[in-house]
């Protein structure tokens, strides 16, 4: 009995209620209509994207973005513009905060919001969720950007209709990119502070931190350690202003350099798959009796009256104390098809020459071979060199290259010869390891021993990370290398810059100001332009000029268009800007068609220049 009452009486409370509810509507229809039950109900526990078509949500990316963040706050910018036929607003972190303003924050923006999730998370880790009005759609590597990008896209499209779109404040989705949980041994270098991850490429991150203090950069080391990291190498690097430490943990690599000159840390981290532990010392090996340490600039330019007399490649060679060399680029590829015979010789020449100095019983060998970037004219020979099979009778124990992203390059076209060639030079380098030569990714502050030379990497592409790279010359890996007789003594310095382009003269001015002075310094990008690094050139205080191209009449054009600048013309300004006075043509050496072996230490004299020999 005392069921079925309670059952009546609910009933009947149910139709006063209802007969309540129809008058009130008849009153004051505006209280109580749907619309304004989902308005009650997107205050408790929904975030209005989008009302009546009208967009209520800005979409906020960070200013320094990758190319994975960048991409994701453009695909949901996307998503909700098509949609609704209106766009929300498009920002970058470093616009005014709306605290109050529901955005959707993608990767590692400026926010409080952004960083406190990311420094609750593993870098292999993504996650999408609402904190406060705030979406979060953020990883520490554009893999992970990339799939909470698309989780949330889904979520999205699950969730709206042809007016509206709103977000539930329960919103957490995340997960894990298992191939890159090598990462998550990385220990940060500090929760407050700002950091960009950019991929580098051949597998390599850099972690950028900026606004570092020495006491900070110092610390991290105990930091890597803690973590299980073994120190392979640590020193100040050129001047005590700038800091290199080496490290290992299983398949995990780690290069990190400091410079108090701009606090600006990097670490570099790596997977052993894609490059090597660079040892800290040379190792042991046999000097050759009589040995006297040499440099050879090996020109690649067609010989007068055969075809292009003016333009040229790059090679430069080093003597090594043991017999074997140390090379740099070697020049165009001589597997081209080419109306210059002359031209598809290169990879033959570097065969000939290392193999006429090694001594008798010993293999002919390259100890390392540094390519400065992935142009023909410079990277070309080494791609023929193993095309052409020189590679199965000479020993290449290592290659050192830096051939970055597309990320970093992405504004360059195929013209630049980036697109079409990059592919297929990275899979050059993948046959030389192949091959069981060793592979190593350049970075500043990396100090390669090589028998009696040492390779000083003072620049590679991801110093330049955070800027606009709009010329693939500007890539170039610049090295110092330090050479030292039989006993270990050092005896010369020399400059290798490849194509050094532009503002990067400049960086490294400020990086290491005079501790860069060279005996001889290679001129960049074979003297076409004069590259607006003079304050390079004031530092580097260089005596001698290696000059890689040929030397022709003034007013010339070559095949740029450019009027020849390598010229006795040219002297004044290399006066003006070199700080010396008595630079003139003695102290510049064409490449010509010649290969020039220079003794060391060079004293401008003690140089001999002979023709190339043309093959058959």
């Amino acid at each position: 009995m005392k069921n079925k009452f309670l059952s009546f009486l609910c009933a009947l409370l149910a139709i006063v209620t209802l007969l309540s509810a129809c008058g009130k509507k008849d009153e004051n229809p505006a209280e109580s209509t749907p619309a304004d039950t989902t308005s009650i109900v997107t205050e408790d526990v929904l975030l209005a994207l989008v009302e009546n078509k009208e967009i209520k949500v800005n979409v906020v990316y960070p200013e320094n973005a990758t190319g994975g963040e960048r991409n994701a706050a453009e695909s949901i910018y996307n998503l909700l513009r098509n949609s609704y036929g209106s766009a929300p607003s498009l920002n970058q972190d470093f616009m005014t905060h709306d605290a109050e303003a529901v955005e959707i924050l993608i990767g590692n923006t400026n926010y409080t919001e952004s960083r406190e999730a990311l420094v609750a998370m593993k870098y292999s880790e993504w996650a999408v969720k609402v904190v406060g009005n705030k979406i979060l759609v953020c990883a520490h590597l554009d893999e992970g950007i990339k799939k909470a990008c698309e989780t949330f896209r889904d979520y999205l499209v699950s969730k709206k209709t042809p007016d509206s779109l709103y977000v539930e404040k329960t919103l957490a989705h995340s997960g894990k990119v298992e191939s890159l949980s090598y990462f998550d041994s990385v220990p940060s270098m500090g929760a407050g502070l700002s950091s960009v991850i950019y991929d580098t490429g051949d597998g390599c991150r850099m972690i950028q931190y900026k606004k570092v203090s020495a006491d900070v950069y110092a610390g991290y080391d105990a930091l890597v350690t803690a973590a299980g990291y073994q120190k392979i190498s640590s020193y100040d690097f050129l001047t005590d202003k700038n800091k290199y430490a080496h490290y290992v943990n299983g398949d995990t690599i780690l290069n990190v350099f400091y410079s108090t000159y701009d606090k600006t840390a990097r670490v570099f981290v790596e997977n052993t798959d894609m490059t090597s532990v660079v040892p800290a010392t040379a190792g042991q090996y046999t000097t050759v009796s009589g040995y006297v340490p040499k440099m050879l600039q090996v020109g690649i330019t067609d010989p007068v009256g055969t075809g292009d007399t003016i333009y040229n490649g790059e090679c430069y060679m080093f003597y090594l104390a043991d017999g074997s060399f140390v090379v740099f680029d070697g020049g165009l590829d001589d597997t081209v098809s080419s109306s210059s015979r002359y031209k598809r010789q290169n990879a033959r020449r570097i065969y000939e020459i290392v193999k006429s100095y090694t001594p008798a019983g010993k293999t002919p060998t390259i100890a390392a071979w540094i390519i400065t970037h992935g142009h023909n004219d410079h990277m070309g020979a080494f791609m023929a060199f193993d095309e052409l099979n020189y590679n199965d009778r000479v020993a290449v124990e290592s290659v050192i290259l830096n051939l970055p992203s597309h990320e970093m390059y992405d504004d360059l076209s195929d013209a630049d010869g980036y697109d079409t060639d990059l592919p297929k030079y990275k899979t050059g380098v993948q046959n030389y390891a192949a091959n069981g030569t060793k592979v190593y990714k350049a970075h500043p502050g990396q100090i390669f021993h090589v028998r009696n030379v040492d390779l000083q990497i003072l620049f590679s592409p991801e110093q330049r990370a955070d800027e606009d790279m709009d010329n693939f010359n500007s890539s170039s890996v610049v090295t110092r290398v330090v050479v030292k007789d039989a006993n270990g003594q050092e005896v010369d310095t020399v400059m290798i810059t490849g194509d050094m382009y532009g503002v990067v003269g400049t960086e490294l001015a400020n990086l290491y100001g005079e501790a860069m002075h060279c005996n001889l310094v290679q001129m960049p990008h074979h003297g076409y332009y004069k590259h607006d690094t003079g304050v390079f050139w004031q530092k580097v205080k260089a005596n001698y000029i290696l000059w890689p191209i040929a030397k022709e009449k003034a007013s010339q054009e070559d095949w740029h268009g450019d009027v020849a600048v390598w010229t006795e013309d040219y002297t004044p300004w290399l006066k003006k800007n070199l700080l010396n006075n008595d630079m003139n043509s003695d102290k510049i050496f064409w490449a010509y068609y010649d290969t020039i072996v220079f003794d060391l230490p060079f004293t401008g004299k003690n140089f001999t220049r002979t023709p190339n020999t043309v093959y058959s």
